[in-house]
C-alpha cells in the first residue's frame, strides 16, 4: 500500500484522527515521532501542501503503531486519494483496510468513529464509480450501525438522500430527509432540522415541484425568523441557513421565469453573503460557529452547509441567471469574469467538484449573453470551455448534454451556419427532458426556420409548442411563445392577430421586467405597424425598442429597430433621419463583420459540430 499517488495536488485532511493513544504505545521513542509527523501533517496541511501531508502520513504507517491508530491513518489516507487524486483503487484498498480493522469497536468508541468515517468514505467511491446500489446496501447498513451515534446518523441520512437524488428519485430522497427532519427534532438540534428542511425544499425544486417547495421555504423563514429572536442558533449558522434559504427562493422564482419576483432576494443573498464573510473573519478559532465564549453549541451543529469561500461564488452564478432572464447581458458578462477568476483562483488552492459546476452554470448564462451582444467570438471561447468542462466529467456531461447541444445549436446559428444549428437544436430536441427545454429548443428552431424563410416548418414548431399543447408555469417561456406566434402571425400576413398578440407578449414580458422579450416584441410590433401602413406609430415603437434593445444591449434587435426606422423615414420622405438611421445600420454591419471574421479564423469553431460520437 506504500504506493504513491497520481497527482501532485492534495487538500487539508481533516485533523479528526487526533486522540490521544499514548496508553496504548509500548515504545515511546515511536510515540515521540508519532506526535511530530501528525503535527508536521498538520502543519502542512495548513500551508495547502496536501503531498507533504501525506507522506507524514505514510510515515506514521511505517512506525510500529497501535492497530486504532493504524485504522485511523489508513482513513485518512483513504479520504485524502479519494478526494484529491484519481487513484480509486488505492483509496479503496486503503478505507477497506480502515473498515475491517475496526470491526470488533466497542459503540461510542474512537475506533467505531473510524469506522463509520471509512464507511461513509467508501459510499461516497461506490457513487463515483456508478455503483449506486452498493452504495445504497453499504449507507443502509451504517444507518443501522449508527443508531447510538446522532451525527453519523444525520450524516448518512444526508449521504443516503444525496445517492437517491443523484438517481432522479426524487420522493425517496424527499422521504429520507422527512426522516432527517424527525431525527433531528427528537434530539432538539433546530440548527439540523432546518437544514434537512432546507434540503427537501432543494430537492422539490429539482424536481420542479415549485407550489410544494414555495411553502416548505415560508415556512422554514418563519422558524428562521424565530430562531434569531430566542438566539438558539449560532450568529453564523443562522445566516448560512439564510443564505441558504434566500439561494433556494431564488431558484424558485427563476425557475418559474418570475425575473421581477426573484430581485428582492438576490439582493438579500448578496448582503448575507457578505453578513457571512464577515462573521467568519470575526470569529475565534475556538468558535467557529460566531458563539460568545460563554455558549455552548448543540453536537448536531458540527454540519454545515457549504465552504465559506464558495460563498461568493454561488452568489455570483445566482446573480448572473437574475441578470440574464432580465436582460442586463453587460451587468452579466463583468460578473461572468469576475467569477470565473474567483473558481480559478480558488481552484488553485483547493480544487472540488462544486467549483466546475459553478463555472458551467456561468456559462450557461454567458453564451446567450455575448451572442445577444454581438460578442460573437468571445461566445466561440465560452462554448469551448463549457464543452471542455463537459467532456471531462461524464458525469457532468449526461447532465448537461441537452444544454450541451442547445448552447452548440445557437451558437452554429448565429455564426451563420444553418445546417450545423439544426443538426444541434434536432439532437437536444430529442434530449430534451422538461416540458421547459423542449419548448427553449423549439423557439430557438422557429427561430432558425425564420431566418431561412422554411415558414411551413416554423409554423409546425409554433403549433407543437402552444400552451394548451405543451404546458409550463414559467413566465418567461409563455411569453416567449407568445411572441414567436405574433411572429408567425406577421409573416403570415395576419396583422390584426400579430398586433394583439404581440401585445400580449409586452404586457406579459412587462409584468416580470423581461426586457429581451419586450425589446423583441416592441421590434416587431414595429414591422407589423409598417405592414399596416401605421407609418408614425412605427417611429415610435421602433425606437423604444431600439431604445431597450442599446440597454441590454442586443445587437441584433438594434439593428432591425433601425432597419424599420430607416424604411419608414424613406417612405415619410425624412431623408436626414433616414440617413442617420443607414450610417448607423453600416457601423452595426461593420461590426458584424468584424466579429464574423474573428469567428472564421478561429481554430476553435470546429467546436460547433461536437457530438459524444465526434469525441469519441
Amino acid at each position: 500500500m506504500n504506493s504513491n499517488p497520481s497527482t501532485s495536488q492534495f487538500p487539508p485532511v481533516q485533523p479528526s484522527w487526533q486522540q490521544d493513544p499514548g496508553a496504548l504505545w509500548t515504545d515511546a521513542g515511536q510515540y515521540e515521532m508519532y506526535l511530530a509527523l501528525l503535527g508536521l501533517a498538520e502543519s502542512l496541511k495548513n500551508q495547502g501542501n496536501g503531498e507533504g501531508c501525506y507522506k507524514c502520513l505514510m510515515g506514521i504507517l511505517n512506525l510500529t503503531i497501535p492497530y486504532n491508530v493504524t485504522a485511523r491513518i489508513h482513513c485518512e489516507v483513504g479520504k485524502l486519494l479519494l478526494r484529491q487524486t484519481t487513484n480509486q483503487d488505492l483509496a479503496k484498498q486503503y478505507l477497506d483496510s480502515a473498515f475491517q480493522l475496526c470491526q470488533n469497536a466497542a459503540a461510542g468508541s474512537a475506533l467505531e468513529d473510524t469506522k463509520l468515517d471509512a464507511a461513509s468514505c467508501l459510499a461516497e467511491l461506490c457513487e463515483i464509480q456508478g455503483n449506486i446500489s452498493q452504495a445504497r446496501d453499504i449507507l443502509h447498513g451504517a444507518i443501522e450501525q449508527s443508531q447510538h451515534s446522532p451525527y453519523w446518523q444525520c450524516n448518512f441520512i444526508f449521504q443516503l438522500a444525496k445517492v437517491f437524488l443523484q438517481g432522479q428519485d426524487f420522493s425517496v430522497a424527499t422521504q429520507i430527509l422527512t426522516l432527517g427532519e424527525s431525527f433531528s427534532a427528537r434530539h432538539q438540534a433546530q440548527y439540523l432540522n432546518l437544514l434537512f428542511q432546507l434540503t427537501r425544499a432543494h430537492v422539490q425544486l429539482r424536481a420542479r415541484q415549485y407550489q410544494a417547495a414555495a411553502l416548505v421555504l415560508s415556512n422554514i423563514q418563519t422558524q428562521l425568523d424565530s430562531v434569531s429572536q430566542t438566539g438558539i442558533i449560532a450568529p453564523l449558522l443562522r445566516e448560512e441557513l439564510r443564505f441558504y434559504l434566500l439561494s433556494l427562493e431564488v431558484l424558485c422564482q427563476l425557475g418559474l421565469g418570475r425575473a421581477k419576483s426573484s430581485r428582492q432576494y438576490v439582493l438579500g443573498l448578496q448582503t448575507c453573503s457578505d453578513t457571512v464573510t464577515q462573521l467568519k473573519a470575526t470569529s475565534s478559532p475556538l468558535s467557529p460557529q460566531g458563539l460568545s465564549p460563554d455558549s455552548t453549541c448543540h453536537p448536531l451543529e458540527a454540519f454545515t452547509l457549504a465552504p465559506t469561500n464558495l460563498l461568493p461564488a454561488l452568489t455570483f452564478a445566482l446573480s448572473a441567471q437574475f441578470f440574464g432572464i432580465i436582460g442586463y447581458h453587460d451587468k452579466l458578462d463583468r460578473l461572468g469574469g469576475r467569477t470565473i477568476a474567483y473558481l480559478n483562483g480558488l481552484e488553485s488552492i483547493e480544487p472540488s467538484p462544486v467549483q466546475d459546476a459553478l463555472r458551467l452554470a456561468m456559462y450557461q448564462n454567458l453564451i446567450p449573453a455575448s451572442l445577444t451582444s454581438g460578442r460573437l467570438n468571445q461566445a466561440l471561447e465560452e462554448v469551448s470551455q463549457y464543452v471542455a468542462l463537459c467532456a471531462k466529467d461524464p458525469k457532468a456531461l449526461q447532465t448537461h448534454k441537452n444544454q450541451l447541444h442547445t448552447m452548440l445549436g445557437m451558437c452554429a446559428l448565429q455564426f451563420g451556419y444553418y445546417d450545423v444549428a439544426e443538426s444541434q437544436l434536432n439532437l437536444a430536441y430529442r434530449l430534451s427532458l422538461t416540458n421547459e427545454s423542449t419548448i427553449f429548443v423549439s423557439l430557438n428552431m422557429a427561430l432558425l426556420y425564420f431566418r431561412r424563410q422554411r415558414f411551413q416548418e416554423m409554423a409546425a414548431i409554433v403549433q407543437r409548442i402552444r400552451p394548451d399543447i405543451t404546458h409550463t408555469d414559467h413566465v418567461g417561456l409563455r411569453c416567449a411563445v407568445v411572441v414567436v406566434q405574433g411572429l408567425l402571425a406577421f409573416v403570415e400576413r395576419r396583422g390584426a392577430d400579430a398586433k394583439m398578440l404581440l401585445r400580449n407578449g409586452l404586457q406579459l414580458s412587462n409584468e416580470e421586467d423581461l426586457n429581451q422579450l419586450m425589446a423583441v416584441a416592441l421590434m416587431l410590433m414595429a414591422k407589423n405597424c409598417a405592414g399596416l401602413n401605421e407609418f408614425h406609430d412605427v417611429v415610435k415603437v421602433a425606437k423604444t425598442a431600439y431604445d431597450l434593445a442599446e440597454k441590454i444591449p442586443d445587437q441584433t434587435l438594434q439593428a432591425a429597430a433601425v432597419t424599420s426606422l430607416s424604411e419608414v423615414y424613406a417612405l415619410l420622405g425624412d431623408f436626414p433621419n433616414q440617413s442617420n438611421a443607414v450610417a448607423c445600420l453600416q457601423r452595426f454591419s461593420q461590426r458584424e463583420h468584424q466579429e464574423t471574421t474573428l469567428v472564421r479564423q478561429n481554430p476553435k469553431l470546429n467546436v460547433i459540430q461536437w457530438t459524444e460520437a465526434v469525441a469519441q
